[in-house]
Parts: structure tokens; C-alpha cells; sequence
């Protein structure tokens, strides 16, 4: 990504199935964490690279699983909104990321002091490369009813299926 080599390759695609097929990979490692997807149920297809978006939401949800308590629900939602698609995943529970974090946690290698190791410390860096190679951004922000709220924003193509297709 740094070297500016990555190549993005667009082509049709249902963000809704994209992030059903995440989920089911995660099940087995989500233990007893609840992962919830809320879209539309006939969301329109969107131009984006399948298997860069993919490896996005996968990461995403990945370290939600990793960083939150057990019984911890994880809602991810998906909405094209003007051309933009915005893919939230949202930790449903009142412990958010800590305000001196929020700046940090998409960087290279970045882990709070006193958390366990757990990975390389590169999945929400990817999770901003990714998202910026498609032209977008990530950020996170705290609720004051719920946790941290992760945001992957970016300019998309869409269109609307139709019956007649």
C-alpha cells in the first residue's frame, strides 16, 4: 500500500453478501460474541474491489473480536448514502476506545499499553490503507449509549437491481 503498487480492481458487487460471507468466516472464531448485520434487504450493487472490501470488514471485525469481552454484540451495517458506502461496525456496549487512542489505533503496529499480543498490530492499518486505496477513510468515535462506532467511508458507483435483470 505505502509503495503506491496496489492495484484496485472494481467490478460489481453486493456489499450485503460481502459482509454475510465475513461473518460466516468469523462464527467459529466469534465465540461467544454476537455478530449482527443490518442492511437493507435489497441493497444496490456497488463498485468496489470484492476482495480488498472484503479483507477490510474481515479485519474490522476480527479486532472487535479480539479487543471486546465475551457477550459483546458487534453490529455491522452497510448503507450507501449520496455515492458514498458507509460500512459501520459498531461494539454494542457502553466501553468505548479511549480518547487518547482515537488518533492512533488505525496506526502501523499501535496496541494500548497493557493489552494482551494478539496479532501484528496491523489490522485497522489495513483497514485505513484499504479504505484509502479505494479513495475513502476509516475513523472511530465513541457513543455515549453504546461503544466505539468504526467508520469506513468511500466513494462509490452504484445501481439499483432491478426486477426485470
Amino acid at each position: 500500500m505505502e509503495s503506491r503498487f496496489l492495484k484496485i480492481k472494481r467490478e460489481w458487487y453486493d456489499i450485503k453478501e460481502l459482509i454475510e460471507q465475513v461473518i460466516d468466516q468469523l462464527n467459529y472464531k466469534s465465540g461467544n460474541h454476537q455478530l449482527v448485520l443490518s442492511a437493507s434487504a435489497d441493497p444496490p450493487l456497488v463498485f468496489i474491489d470484492f476482495r480488498l472490501m472484503q479483507q477490510t470488514v474481515l479485519n474490522l471485525v476480527n479486532n472487535a473480536i479480539q479487543y471486546t469481552p465475551p457477550q459483546t454484540t458487534f453490529l455491522i451495517s452497510a448503507i450507501v448514502e449520496g455515492e458514498q458506502l458507509i460500512i459501520t461496525g459498531r461494539m454494542m456496549e457502553r466501553k468505548g476506545i479511549f480518547n487518547e487512542d482515537q488518533d492512533k489505533i488505525f496506526n502501523k503496529f499501535f496496541r494500548r499499553a497493557g493489552t494482551a499480543a494478539g496479532g501484528t498490530g496491523l489490522g485497522l492499518s489495513i483497514v485505513k490503507g484499504y479504505a484509502k486505496a479505494h479513495g475513502g477513510r476509516a475513523n472511530v468515535e465513541n457513543s455515549h449509549f453504546h461503544g466505539a462506532k468504526f467508520i469506513i467511508s468511500i466513494p462509490v458507483y452504484f445501481k439499483m437491481i432491478s426486477e426485470k435483470e
